[in-house]
């Protein structure tokens, strides 16, 4: 038996509406009579009284056979139909009624799955918002030949109706998507004219020493309105998207006098615009959003300004220590002093302290405290924290505290810059492996809560110097010259640390 292919699908959301089908199958000719009805005509023309009684019989025997037929559908609906008769659900050799109205039953199952199918295909299709009555057509037309292959006329009988509902029902929803697309397109388009007017009045006031001429604009956009209205759009469409379109650019230029034309009265109206329940929060809804955004320019401001302020104390900084690295007993400029004392109130006197410690000191500085000093640095340590190690007196050599003001600030400009070389993922795989590789036992462990030991300390800061000496050197290398160069230092460290392992260092 010829089925037609069409395949199960799960719940959708319907877009074709399911309307009951309308049998408009033209009856092919009956199926050649059975021997009961040529008995029926035979005794018809001895006895009358019994041909009528034959007659009530066999139709009788049809409607019981129509109802078996569907029954036996709906017990087998998922079992193909020679299964179906394989396995006894469905007698081979029954009457041709019993045969029609399941094929019929058939056929009506496979209209609702198509007409569920085709939901979803026009869910998917990618032109179902163009303005084509060809292509539109075309699709629907390729749908159902490519899923309506029977041509089994009982199982027809059933699926034709759906077919033709599905034909009906979605050249109907088509065409009323398409015209509502075309007037949400018309709608949208005025409202970018207003928009465009907005932004025209704005940046001529801007010009001018007048400013915005909000009377000018008024007028202009209930100009625009009314050629809006008379195209054709709902007033309450348009007043919608010219209230939107009003915020909108309130917002975008910081412009709060573009919502006080919130408060004027449209033509043909009776209270403000403000006023209208649909319209009422719009205007504090702008303010709201134009307070917030004042607050974050404030906020950003802010942060910018303290952004440079410590940059300029950091020069301030680096800028004193080298003067000191040179020479502990220079004079450092008064007004250089008290700059830095707007950013520092106690500046006066680090600088001294650290003045006295780097003319006192007699003993060079504590290798332990050294190796102190680069885990901080490898922690972020600024200029600042250096400073503070020469006022406490940790620091003392004036070439050291020159070597570490440098260190500090090559590395928190490699660091800081968005393609600095520190930065590299390359750079930072071959520093996880470094601190693996050097990872201190437990006992070392307890003075190294970083989990760094001496030796990677120390390998790190090698291979960030190499990186920084290479990158310095060559600012204008190319992505694979860079990647090459880490590479390269990277496995000279590892080789180093296997070397000094292998040999007991």
């Amino acid at each position: 038996m010829t089925r037609a292919k069409v395949q199960p699908v799960g719940p959708a959301r319907a877009i074709i509406p399911q309307a009951a089908p309308v049998d408009t199958f033209v009856r092919t000719a009956d199926p050649a009579p059975s021997s009961l009805h040529d008995l029926a005509k035979g005794l018809a023309s001895v006895d009358s009284g019994l041909s009528a009684f034959m007659e009530k019989r066999q139709k009788d025997q049809d409607e019981a056979d129509r109802i078996r037929g569907q029954a036996a559908f709906y017990r087998s609906n998922q079992t193909e139909y020679a299964e179906a008769v394989k396995q006894g659900l469905i007698p081979a050799n029954t009457s041709p009624v019993f045969m029609e109205s399941y094929k019929k039953a058939q056929g009506n199952l496979a209209g609702i799955r198509l007409r569920e199918q085709f939901n979803q295909a026009y869910l998917q299709w990618e032109g179902r918002n163009a303005d084509d009555p060809a292509l539109f057509q075309s699709f629907l037309s390729t749908f159902i030949a490519e899923n309506v292959g029977t041509e089994d006329p009982d199982i027809l009988r059933g699926l034709v109706p759906h077919v033709d509902a599905l034909t009906n029902d979605a050249m109907s929803v088509w065409g009323r998507e398409g015209a509502e697309a075309a007037y949400s397109g018309s709608v949208s388009t005025r409202a970018a004219v207003a928009g465009e007017t907005i932004d025209y009045a704005s940046t001529v006031g801007l010009s001018t020493e007048r400013g915005t001429d909000y009377d000018a604009l008024w007028t202009d956009l209930v100009t625009s309105r009314e050629e809006a209205i008379g195209s054709g759009i709902r007033q309450s469409d348009y007043d919608k998207q010219l209230v939107d379109t009003i915020v909108d650019k309130a917002v975008e230029h910081g412009d709060p006098m573009l919502l006080e034309l919130l408060d004027r009265t449209l033509p043909g109206a009776e209270v403000k615009l403000s006023s209208l329940p649909e319209f009422r929060d719009m205007k504090t809804s702008g303010m709201d959003e134009l307070e917030r955004m004042n607050r974050q320019r404030m906020m950003d401001r802010d942060k910018e300004q303290l952004e440079q302020d410590k940059a300029r104390e950091r020069e301030i900084q680096v800028n004193v220590m080298r003067g000191l690295a040179e020479n502990p007993m220079a004079e450092v400029p008064e007004a250089l002093v008290r700059e830095w004392e707007r950013y520092d109130g106690t500046a006066r006197t680090k600088l001294e302290a650290a003045r006295k410690t780097l003319v006192d000191a007699t003993e060079a500085e504590d290798p332990r405290d050294l190796l102190n000093a680069e885990r901080m640095i490898q922690d972020g340590a600024t200029t600042a924290d250096i400073l503070d190690m020469v006022r406490d007196g940790i620091i003392r050599d004036p070439d050291t505290l020159k070597a570490l003001i440098d260190r500090v600030e090559r590395r928190q400009a490699a660091l800081r810059e968005g393609t600095g070389i520190l930065t590299h993922h390359v750079a930072r795989r071959f520093t996880a492996t470094i601190r693996e590789r050097t990872m201190p036992d437990d006992i070392t462990g307890m003075f190294d809560p970083g989990g760094l030991s001496d030796e990677g300390l120390a390998a790190i800061r090698d291979l960030e110097v190499m990186l920084m000496e290479w990158d310095a050197a060559n600012p204008n290398a190319s992505y694979k010259e860079r990647v090459y160069a880490i590479t390269n230092a990277g496995e000279t460290i590892l080789k180093r640390l296997d070397w000094s392992a292998e040999n007991d260092f």
